[in-house]
């Protein structure tokens, strides 16, 4: 296989059609989530208070020098607006940093795929091996997400989402 040319792969977790793209949150420390961030439509047969749909944009270019094969990676955490719904009468302060701490798992397990894929040397099956190490990520990341609702009762355990913050926050810094 010959290659020759870079180009860019968009894989996005979970997937959002180009009219949505204005309804994303970009995660920055310095830009916590607000009850603004949730446009979605609630779902009227869930149990739940609020929902935060997040994941990760994997971007990469190739390129080739002296035939071997050069990526270049750029990752990015995201919450699909559009998709996260709160219930007007559950706004509170405990669930909004409930959401948010979903919204920094997700921002640790981007950190983690940009680690692996930085730390590998890829064949010329890369497109392959990336698509793995990504689902590897997201598989790892929606187990965390679910251990965290079931240990903290979706917020409602006081002690335990005080012991996940600070245990997300200290894996963040």
């Amino acid at each position: 296989m010959r290659l020759k040319k870079g180009f860019f792969l968009f894989l996005l977790f979970p997937m959002v059609s180009i009219g949505q793209s204005r309804q994303i949150k970009i995660w920055r420390k310095d830009q916590p989530l607000t009850w603004s961030d949730f446009k979605g439509s609630i779902d009227t047969n869930s149990s739940l208070d609020a929902i935060t749909t997040s994941g990760d944009t994997v971007l990469y270019r190739w390129h080739t020098i002296n035939k071997q094969i050069q990526l270049e990676f750029t990752c990015y955490s995201l919450m699909i607006q559009s998709r996260s719904w709160i219930r007007p009468s559950k706004k509170t302060d405990a669930l909004l940093r409930h959401e948010q701490l979903h919204f920094n798992i997700s921002e640790l397990f981007m950190r983690k795929v940009l680690k692996e894929l930085s730390n590998t040397r890829f064949s010329v099956n890369f497109e392959k091996e990336i698509k793995s190490i990504v689902q590897k990520e997201k598989r790892e990341r929606e187990a965390m997400q679910s251990l965290y609702d079931n240990e903290t009762q979706h917020s409602h355990n006081s002690i335990q989402q005080r012991k996940w913050e600070e245990y997300i926050n200290m894996l963040l810094n």
